[in-house]
């Protein structure tokens, strides 16, 4: 390694948050925690591909059929929809440690994506790497050779925020938008036409395939958000005035006093699992109860990805 007596490589060199921490400090968080729960008692590792597994299908969202193998291939959008479900797949799997260092980067890395940072942000950010560090460090010493003396983690706790004070938001800089188009336009459409040469003449193409109303061999219901009437508000418990739902059927009622046909949605309501704690790991909490109702379509404010806790009966986060 070359030494210059007047560089501060930290002050040179500003970090690209995409290889930082999609690329770089997540991917080591989940390969030290595979390496952790395989030296426990039990198959940890096959129960935690198996709940990645199990996660439910949502817009937009990355479903990883096999767990964590093959995580040299995932790019960095991949490990963010990953990010998004290791707070759920680790929840009760372990331990409380393992379970907060995904909180906590979680939270962390929310605050890494803000555009603009005022001092308190800053503090809040630093506090944020800090309580991450700390159980990064004490979780997985053991399992770097180097005993994590290696520079994205000495950068990224001692360094990132003074270079947001000089260079401003870590946004600005980043080789994600170039990547991402290289993705799109070039390896993807490469992919495809290999899938389409190696199947071209697969003779189970040519059969028929039928449409079924399951969805990975179990009935498929949207989960929706509703916004629920000012007037109703002090009946119900809510999320910011939204409560969740389970769709059961969508169907048009033509009335003969009535020009317009009316839109409605069978729906199996959830209420919050406990009302001296309805938020976990800053996610509603819920238990789909035994109440039904129609309700307007226009109503609905969104789909939902809701997943079930997994080892709990009838307990579900909202993933948000």
């Amino acid at each position: 390694m070359f030494k210059f007596r007047n560089l501060n490589i930290y002050t040179a060199t500003v970090p690209d948050r995409m290889h930082h921490l999609d690329l770089g400090l997540f991917k080591y968080q989940i390969e030290f925690t595979t390496e952790l729960l395989k030296l426990k008692p039990g198959k940890l590792v096959d129960d935690m591909n198996k709940r990645i597994a199990k996660i439910p299908r949502h817009s937009g969202l990355k479903v990883f059929k096999k767990g964590v193998q093959s995580l040299s291939r995932l790019t960095a959008s991949e490990y963010r929809d990953m990010m998004k479900i290791m707070v759920f797949v680790v929840d009760g799997l372990y331990s409380e440690d393992l379970l907060n260092v995904y909180v906590k980067w979680n939270e962390m890395y929310l605050l890494s994506r803000l555009e603009n940072f005022k001092e308190s942000d800053l503090q809040d950010f630093q506090k944020a790497i800090n309580d991450w560090g700390n159980i990064f460090i004490k979780l997985f010493r053991d399992f770097s050779r180097s005993n994590l003396k290696f520079p994205k983690l000495h950068s990224w706790i001692y360094h990132i925020v003074d270079t947001i004070r000089e260079h401003r938001a870590i946004n600005g800089y980043t080789t994600e938008t170039y990547e991402s188009l290289h993705k799109t336009y070039m390896k993807i459409p490469y992919r495809l036409k290999a899938i389409i040469n190696e199947h071209r003449d697969n003779p189970k193409l040519n059969k028929n395939m039928s449409k079924v109303d399951n969805f990975h061999d179990r009935p498929w219901f949207s989960n929706i958000a509703i916004n629920m009437n000012i007037e109703e508000l002090s009946d119900y418990q809510t999320d910011n005035g939204i409560c969740y739902a389970q769709t059961l059927l969508i169907t048009e009622i033509r009335l003969p006093n009535k020009s317009t046909p009316l839109h409605l949605a069978l729906v199996q309501w959830y209420d919050f699992k406990s009302e001296i704690t309805p938020f976990v790991y800053g996610c509603p909490l819920l238990e789909l109860v035994e109440l039904y109702n129609f309700i307007e379509i226009e109503a609905i404010e969104d789909i939902v990805h809701i997943i079930s806790r997994f080892d709990k009966t009838n307990e579900h986060f909202v993933m948000e």
